[in-house]
């Protein structure tokens, strides 16, 4: 398997990558672009240099040292930093405000710790998020469910863990999709069960509007008391 996938010098979503780091790039943007897994972040680097954009990476194995250099060179010179979920943990990257999601992972957690890098103080623009996601496969049908249930891209960071808390304490959403997944027949299964995940997302997440609604109202009240 590891072969096949070597020997697939380009793929579709690669092109697009490149096509809109193009853009950016030209419109003296800087992008961030993250992947889950370090085979594809090899490629990408490849594919996206020898389309002669400048390109700086960052992933797990690099020293302390040559992290903090990557940022550097991010914030002062490269316009494009391919990065693994190394960089989505505890960096503040508020100079960029574009990201490209190549491939998403089922954890919104890892998602919302994304975003969090460039939704940090300090950032002077709305951010603008790219997900490059192929028609037919399960990504789409995960992403369709986080866009359209609980809005993911639209949460202040933090907002989603208090979202899947209201469903249960102990509640999993990766492992949840994953045992849909297993336990279906078939895609037209798969697609009912993750309706279903999708429809507990949506209760769980009026509730926490309807809480924050009421506790909005409270501030609000002391504050024309007070004032």
């Amino acid at each position: 398997m590891n072969r096949i996938a070597a020997a697939i010098s380009r793929s579709e979503k690669t092109a697009v990558l490149v096509n809109k780091l193009s853009q950016y790039v030209e419109r003296g943007e800087r992008v961030l672009v993250f992947t889950g897994f370090r085979q594809t972040l090899d490629h990408l680097t490849e594919q996206v240099r020898a389309a002669g954009i400048p390109t700086g990476i960052y992933h797990g194995s690099l020293s302390r040292t040559a992290k903090e250099q990557a940022i550097t060179a991010f914030r002062d010179e490269v316009p494009v930093l391919l990065s693994t979920e190394s960089a989505g943990e505890g960096r503040n990257l508020q100079f960029c405000h574009v990201m490209i999601n190549v491939d998403l992972p089922w954890n919104p957690m890892q998602i919302e710790q994304r975003l969090g890098r460039l939704h940090r103080i300090g950032q002077q623009h709305d951010v603008v998020v790219s997900n490059l996601v192929a028609r037919g496969t399960i990504e789409e049908n995960v992403l369709r469910v986080l866009e359209a249930k609980i809005n993911l891209f639209e949460l202040v960071v933090g907002e989603l863990d208090l979202i899947l808390g209201r469903i249960d304490d102990d509640f999993d959403l990766e492992s949840s999709i994953f045992d849909a997944y297993i336990q279906s027949d078939d895609d037209a299964e798969f697609a009912s069960r993750l309706e279903s995940i999708g429809d507990d997302l949506a209760e769980a997440r009026t509730q926490y509007l309807r809480t924050r609604g009421a506790v909005d109202g409270l501030v609000g009240s002391d504050e024309e008391v007070t004032s």
